[in-house]
């Protein structure tokens, strides 16, 4: 089934059969005054209740059809609803659009997507050297202190039973603790951590509970936020061992980079959900290296790159309507969902994405541009829902109320 159709089988409780006043649209953004020539129409422009007479046509030639079905066909009604609402328009890219973390009303908003893969490639050392190597883990940080997120900053320390220091190399934010029934269930997330120092030392079985020092002067945060491993902690060493060269190094890490980027950029569509929408330029991946000997195989160092992956999402509708109400507000109504049936062909640029943290700032900047058809939603399974069991004649009844 192509894009327009698979879109295109919905509910005739939203088919384009207006009422006898029109909705007057609420753009979502203010634009700046522009010239008449900024917005480039592809086509001569239609509201859905310019074609009031010819949707009554159809929707009572659909009742004779549905009547028809319910005679001959023991009583069952077959319906299938075709859409033919979908608008062309262009999109200049001389109008800067802006997305809210939090949105107020009227705002576009966004959302984060994490997800992390990895890729390991086997490489064979040729000589011994003297290595140092930090141990690396994951801890559990916890936030009992506060319904409010707790913000903590790069190179925070945690400290273990035995005094072991273990630090952060990125900011992050615990969520707040929950209160369900009466009981306090504290926030978390879940953070990696490197050994202060290296060596075996630092090494550490997983369950093990630690503290921030950095809270230690306000004795109700330093109790109530803390953390535990989640996995052991390992990789610490010292002496000599098999290792490959930085250049060696370097070549393996590089090959897969370019093989997991490769992957990301071609398959992230697929962690989107049916009323998510995304762009390349909205993918941030951070990249970390591990280096791990082989210890049945002497001399072969396995090298694995993981990519943490934050992927910037929209609502699919939320999307469409900011870019259709900074073209042609007049396309819109209240009642009725947009969604773009070729986002593929937009050219869209997040500003300034060298300076942009997602997960810590509050809003992205971008622009948009390329011609594309905007078309209306019409959700067949909610008609289904309200008609399910209903004759043909209360079938009627209830389509001459509504429409």
């Amino acid at each position: 089934m192509d894009e327009v159709k698979k879109y295109n089988r919905h509910s005739i409780r939203d088919i384009s059969i207006n009422r006898a006043s029109k909705r007057t649209a609420k753009p979502i953004m203010q634009k700046k005054p522009t010239k008449q020539s900024r917005v480039k129409p592809v086509e001569n422009f239609k509201r859905p209740g310019n074609t009031k007479v010819l949707l009554f046509s159809v929707a009572f030639l659909f009742l004779a059809i549905a009547l028809a079905f319910w005679i001959l066909r023991d009583n069952s009604v077959t319906v299938e609803i075709s859409n033919s609402t979908a608008k062309a328009v262009y999109l200049s890219d001389d109008l800067v659009h802006i997305a809210y973390m939090e949105p107020q009303d009227g705002q576009l908003g966004y959302k984060i997507k994490q997800i992390t893969k990895e890729a390991s490639q086997i490489a064979q050392a040729q000589d011994k050297k003297y290595v140092e190597q930090k141990a690396v883990g994951t801890l559990i940080v916890y936030n009992d202190y506060s319904t409010s997120p707790q913000r903590i900053i790069n190179r925070t320390r945690f400290k273990s039973p035995e005094g072991k220091i273990y630090r952060v190399r990125k900011p992050f934010v615990i969520p707040g603790k929950k209160i369900v029934n009466g009981k306090s269930v504290p926030g978390s997330v879940e953070v990696k951590v490197y050994a202060e120092e290296p060596g075996s030392d630092y090494n550490m079985q997983k369950g093990v509970k630690m503290v921030l020092p950095g809270l230690q002067d306000d004795k109700e945060r330093f109790k109530k936020i803390y953390a535990e491993s989640k996995t052991r902690i390992t990789g610490g060493f010292k002496g000599e061992k098999f290792a490959l060269t930085d250049e060696e190094k370097k070549a393996v890490e590089n090959n897969l980079k370019e093989k997991l980027e490769a992957s990301i950029m071609q398959n992230y569509a697929k962690e989107l959900q049916d009323n998510e929408i995304s762009f390349k330029d909205l993918l941030f991946i951070d990249y970390q290296t591990e280096e791990k000997n082989l210890e049945d195989k002497p001399g072969s160092v396995q090298i694995t790159v993981k990519a943490n992956i934050q992927i910037v999402v929209f609502d699919k509708f939320e999307f469409a309507k900011e870019l259709i109400a900074s073209s042609d507000s007049t396309l819109l109504y209240d009642d009725y969902k947009v969604y773009i049936l070729n986002p593929e062909l937009i050219d869209f640029t997040l500003l300034n994405k060298e300076d942009i943290d997602p997960q810590y700032d509050d809003i992205i900047k971008f622009t948009v541009k390329g011609s594309v058809v905007f078309n209306y939603y019409l959700d067949e399974e909610e008609f289904k829902k309200e008609v399910a069991g209903k004759d043909i004649n209360t079938i009627m009844g209830l389509l001459l109320d509504k429409y």
